[in-house]
Protein backbone atom coordinates (compact mmCIF):
# COMPACT_ATOMS: atom_id res chain seq x y z
CA UNK A 1 0.00 0.00 0.00
CA UNK A 2 1.62 3.31 -0.81
CA UNK A 3 2.13 5.78 1.82
CA UNK A 4 0.12 8.72 2.87
CA UNK A 5 1.03 11.95 4.40
CA UNK A 6 -1.07 13.91 6.05
CA UNK A 7 -0.78 17.80 7.34
CA UNK A 8 1.90 16.89 10.72
CA UNK A 9 1.40 12.33 10.05
CA UNK A 10 1.96 9.67 7.83
CA UNK A 11 -0.87 7.36 7.72
CA UNK A 12 -0.92 4.58 5.75
CA UNK A 13 -4.54 3.68 5.51
CA UNK A 14 -6.49 5.44 2.96
CA UNK A 15 -9.91 5.72 5.74
CA UNK A 16 -7.58 7.38 8.06
CA UNK A 17 -6.43 10.36 5.69
CA UNK A 18 -9.65 11.70 4.90
CA UNK A 19 -10.26 11.72 9.02
CA UNK A 20 -7.32 13.68 8.85
CA UNK A 21 -8.22 15.77 5.97
CA UNK A 22 -5.65 14.93 3.20
CA UNK A 23 -6.76 12.84 0.03
CA UNK A 24 -4.99 9.11 0.20
CA UNK A 25 -2.22 8.89 -2.61
CA UNK A 26 -1.23 12.17 -2.78
CA UNK A 27 2.32 12.20 -1.35
CA UNK A 28 2.40 16.23 -1.89
CA UNK A 29 -0.22 19.05 -1.70
CA UNK A 30 -1.00 21.51 -4.93
CA UNK A 31 -0.80 24.72 -2.69
CA UNK A 32 -2.87 25.88 -0.03
CA UNK A 33 -6.68 27.93 -0.85
CA UNK A 34 -9.04 29.76 0.98
CA UNK A 35 -12.43 29.88 -0.04
CA UNK A 36 -14.82 32.30 1.40
CA UNK A 37 -18.73 31.06 0.43
CA UNK A 38 -21.37 32.15 1.63
CA UNK A 39 -23.34 28.66 1.33
CA UNK A 40 -21.85 26.63 4.17
CA UNK A 41 -23.10 22.98 2.20
CA UNK A 42 -21.52 24.60 -1.10
CA UNK A 43 -18.33 25.30 0.73
CA UNK A 44 -17.71 21.71 2.54
CA UNK A 45 -18.58 20.23 -0.53
CA UNK A 46 -16.23 22.64 -2.68
CA UNK A 47 -13.49 22.21 0.14
CA UNK A 48 -13.91 18.10 0.04
CA UNK A 49 -13.28 18.20 -3.69
CA UNK A 50 -10.04 20.55 -3.27
CA UNK A 51 -8.63 18.16 -0.95
CA UNK A 52 -9.71 14.59 -2.97
CA UNK A 53 -7.48 16.35 -5.65
CA UNK A 54 -4.22 17.45 -2.74
CA UNK A 55 -5.57 20.97 -1.93
CA UNK A 56 -5.27 22.59 1.50
CA UNK A 57 -7.98 24.38 2.17
CA UNK A 58 -9.53 26.43 4.79
CA UNK A 59 -12.57 28.43 4.33
CA UNK A 60 -14.98 30.84 6.08
CA UNK A 61 -18.64 31.14 5.53
CA UNK A 62 -20.06 33.73 8.09
CA UNK A 63 -17.82 37.01 8.63
CA UNK A 64 -15.80 38.34 5.81
CA UNK A 65 -13.46 40.24 8.48
CA UNK A 66 -12.69 37.04 9.62
CA UNK A 67 -11.94 35.86 6.39
CA UNK A 68 -9.91 39.10 5.63
CA UNK A 69 -7.57 38.30 8.91
CA UNK A 70 -7.08 34.47 8.19
CA UNK A 71 -6.18 35.56 4.74
CA UNK A 72 -4.28 38.08 5.89
CA UNK A 73 -2.14 35.53 8.32
CA UNK A 74 -2.14 32.29 6.60
CA UNK A 75 -1.04 33.85 3.16
CA UNK A 76 -2.75 31.13 0.55
CA UNK A 77 -1.65 30.56 -2.84
CA UNK A 78 -5.14 31.58 -3.84
CA UNK A 79 -8.40 33.12 -2.56
CA UNK A 80 -11.62 32.33 -3.77
CA UNK A 81 -14.50 34.48 -2.64
CA UNK A 82 -18.31 33.75 -3.80
CA UNK A 83 -20.16 36.33 -4.89
CA UNK A 84 -23.64 35.03 -5.85
CA UNK A 85 -25.26 35.72 -2.98
CA UNK A 86 -23.44 38.98 -1.57
CA UNK A 87 -21.61 40.34 -4.03
CA UNK A 88 -21.29 43.89 -1.69
CA UNK A 89 -19.28 41.32 0.59
CA UNK A 90 -17.07 40.43 -2.23
CA UNK A 91 -16.20 43.85 -3.38
CA UNK A 92 -15.44 44.88 0.19
CA UNK A 93 -13.08 41.58 0.66
CA UNK A 94 -11.45 41.89 -2.32
CA UNK A 95 -10.77 45.18 -2.15
CA UNK A 96 -9.67 44.97 1.33
CA UNK A 97 -7.16 42.44 0.17
CA UNK A 98 -5.91 44.46 -2.54
CA UNK A 99 -5.43 47.33 -0.55
CA UNK A 100 -2.38 46.08 1.35
CA UNK A 101 1.02 45.39 0.64
CA UNK A 102 0.99 42.19 2.18
CA UNK A 103 -1.93 40.48 -0.05
CA UNK A 104 -2.08 42.79 -3.33
CA UNK A 105 -0.58 39.96 -5.14
CA UNK A 106 -2.43 37.11 -3.92
CA UNK A 107 -4.39 35.64 -7.27
CA UNK A 108 -8.24 36.08 -6.22
CA UNK A 109 -11.11 34.13 -8.19
CA UNK A 110 -14.27 35.34 -8.55
CA UNK A 111 -16.69 32.52 -8.39
CA UNK A 112 -20.41 33.38 -9.86
CA UNK A 113 -20.06 37.16 -10.17
CA UNK A 114 -21.09 39.87 -12.10
CA UNK A 115 -19.01 41.13 -14.95
CA UNK A 116 -18.02 44.25 -12.85
CA UNK A 117 -16.89 42.46 -10.01
CA UNK A 118 -14.81 40.36 -12.62
CA UNK A 119 -13.26 43.38 -13.99
CA UNK A 120 -12.70 45.10 -10.28
CA UNK A 121 -10.25 42.85 -8.22
CA UNK A 122 -10.68 39.44 -9.72
CA UNK A 123 -7.46 37.84 -11.60
CA UNK A 124 -10.04 34.81 -12.48
CA UNK A 125 -13.27 33.75 -12.52
CA UNK A 126 -15.23 30.65 -12.46
CA UNK A 127 -18.25 28.82 -11.54
CA UNK A 128 -18.67 26.42 -8.87
CA UNK A 129 -18.25 23.47 -11.19
CA UNK A 130 -15.00 25.12 -12.67
CA UNK A 131 -12.81 25.75 -9.86
CA UNK A 132 -10.80 23.05 -9.61
CA UNK A 133 -9.63 24.00 -13.04
CA UNK A 134 -9.37 27.47 -12.45
CA UNK A 135 -7.29 27.34 -9.28
CA UNK A 136 -5.30 24.68 -10.48
CA UNK A 137 -3.99 27.18 -13.21
CA UNK A 138 -2.29 29.84 -9.96
CA UNK A 139 -0.83 26.51 -9.04
CA UNK A 140 0.85 25.83 -12.18
CA UNK A 141 2.01 29.36 -12.66
CA UNK A 142 3.57 29.27 -9.51
CA UNK A 143 5.48 26.27 -10.38
CA UNK A 144 6.78 28.20 -13.22
CA UNK A 145 7.91 31.23 -11.84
Amino acid sequence: MKEIITTNRRVTNPILSVIFGRTAFHNKTKGNAFLVLWDEKEAKRLQGELSMNGWNVRLETKDSFRAYSNIKSTQPDVVVIDSRDNEHSFNELAGALRSIKATRQMPIVAMNCSDEAKSHFADAHSTSEGILETISRFQRQNLNQ
